[in-house]
């Protein structure tokens, strides 16, 4: 899996394996979590990092 992530001013994540992904982004602290159909990943920031944690369910290629 590949996931790249831009933090400017918010969070915007890009997956590019998601064929359907649902999230929700919380302002607050800079957290989001997204869930697609290889799985789910966490990730929160403050503005200059951002930590992704990957949890896939599906079988990864």
């Amino acid at each position: 899996m590949k996931f790249n992530y831009i933090a400017v001013h918010k969070i915007s994540f890009i997956s590019h394996v998601a064929i359907e992904t649902s999230g929700a982004t919380r302002l607050d602290g800079f957290t989001l979590e997204y869930s697609t159909f290889m799985g789910v990943t966490r990730g929160s920031g403050d503005g200059s990092s951002l930590n992704i944690e990957l949890k896939p369910w599906a079988q990864t290629k």
